[in-house]
């Protein structure tokens, strides 16, 4: 649901484009930002404030090009477990900073997402001195939920360590001050392609399998031999779970149907491209590929590597399958 209207928090903009701008003084291979550049692409909420980050290469070859900001908020509840919705959406634009090949700007009254709750969507729209718009999608985003070609969602990343359940994993495995962690490598390590592997094809049926297992486990309950294997493995690799390739013919994931400067309606299609992992694509691979997530969230990896580290057996560990030589010819 859509509260306040977004608006530029001038301060904080100004903050952002005053320490990228000494960045980008600074003469760098055109193709490989410095890091500590890429780490603030991006939506980055924090205290009221969002701070967003594009790389548009489309600066590079023109002068004059302006930026903008486009915010789409939900003006009801998503439901992301729908196959198919008509949504509507408040449309807000927001004028970006431009420094080299990177644009800023930061943003209070925006619409954060959480584990229960579909954030603003957005997107860079950019305005070529020719008149060609060009609509740049968000490359590092952390939530796709409409997959990569799709506005990406702002959700608040603070989640990922705050309240978890297997928080004494992480404090078993931390490294003194200045000592890069390490885990130890499985000894029994299990792969698991989700869209073939569970009920539903999703992350969440993977973690009530796992932990109805646990739970006959705790309770010393008799025991099947499908539980009795669980036992046996220390990790469990994930194929890839990135976003991968959409159906490149159609029809997207979100389509606009009519719209003017506030709002926008839309139809959204869930997601359901899966594959082996030969498709994924380098924009958006910070995020999960939705057609694994049953509610659309995010979290729901989380919520996996939780239940692993907690599994009664012994902390199983959660390998992350990636493999970017075989993006597709759309990367």
């Amino acid at each position: 649901m859509t509260s306040a209207t977004p608006t530029i928090d001038i301060d904080a903009t100004d903050a952002l484009v005053a320490w990228a701008a000494d960045l980008v003084a600074v003469p760098f291979d055109t193709d490989v930002p410095p890091l500590e550049l890429a780490r603030r692409l991006g939506a980055h909420p924090s205290e009221g404030i969002v701070r967003f980050g594009f790389w548009i290469p489309h600066l590079r070859y023109a002068d004059d090009v302006a930026v903008e900001l486009e915010l789409l908020e939900p003006m009801a509840d998503l439901d992301l477990a729908l196959p198919s919705q008509e949504a509507t959406f408040r449309r807000t634009s927001l004028t970006m900073t431009t420094t080299g090949e990177f644009a800023w700007v930061a943003a209070a009254g925006v619409a954060v997402g959480d584990r229960d709750r579909v954030g603003a969507l957005y997107r860079a729209i950019v305005h070529r001195p020719d008149g060609e718009i060009v609509t740049v999608q968000d490359p590092l985003a952390s939530s796709t939920p409409l997959g990569a070609f799709a506005p990406a969602e702002v959700v608040d990343a603070s989640w990922v360590g705050a309240d978890r359940t297997d928080a004494d994993y992480y404090q078993a495995v931390a490294a003194t001050p200045g000592e890069t962690p390490t885990i130890p490598s499985c000894v029994n390590l299990l792969q698991v392609h989700v869209p073939t592997a569970t009920e539903d094809g999703t992350l969440a049926s993977l973690t009530e399998w796992i932990s109805e297992v646990a739970a006959r486990v705790d309770s010393g309950a008799d025991l099947t031999p499908a539980d009795e294997v669980w036992l046996e493995y220390d990790g469990i690799e994930l194929m890839p779970v990135e976003p991968t390739i959409g159906f490149e013919a159609g029809p997207p994931a979100f389509a606009e149907l009519e719209g003017d400067d506030g709002t926008l309606v839309a139809r959204l299609d869930r997601p359901s491209t899966t594959d082996w992992g030969y498709d994924i694509i380098i924009s958006g691979g910070a995020a999960v590929n939705p057609a694994m997530l049953r509610a659309g969230r995010p979290h729901e990896l989380a919520e996996l590597a939780a239940a692993l580290h907690r599994f009664p057996a012994g902390p199983m560990r959660l390998v992350i399958d990636v493999v970017y030589g075989h993006a597709d010819n759309q990367a």
